[in-house]
């Protein structure tokens, strides 16, 4: 098993190539380099099938559209295994 990354507030987040599951936006593969934007960004680790989750799905839609708004980049990374949990493989 690799070593945790040990990220710590403040660090600079390594790059990282994901595939993107919106549809909206293209569906293409994306990056952290992608994701940045003016002022940063934001990264949410959501998971599809969690109550608490689905139930703040309105306020970390609100608070994608504040971040972009505010020059942020916004994604949310759903990090849990498709395999495992079907609702999550979208």
């Amino acid at each position: 098993m690799p070593e945790p990354l040990g990220i710590e507030p403040g660090d600079t987040a390594p790059d990282f190539h994901l595939p993107n599951a919106n549809a909206d936006v293209g569906g293409n593969p994306m990056s952290l380099t992608d994701l940045m934007g003016q002022n940063g960004a934001v990264v949410v680790f959501t998971c599809n099938h969690c109550p608490y989750v689905v139930g703040s799905e309105p306020r970390i839609e609100a608070m994608a559209e504040r971040a972009r708004s505010e020059g942020l980049g916004f994604a949310g990374i759903n990090s849990n295994d498709p395999v495992n949990y079907q609702s999550d493989s979208w």
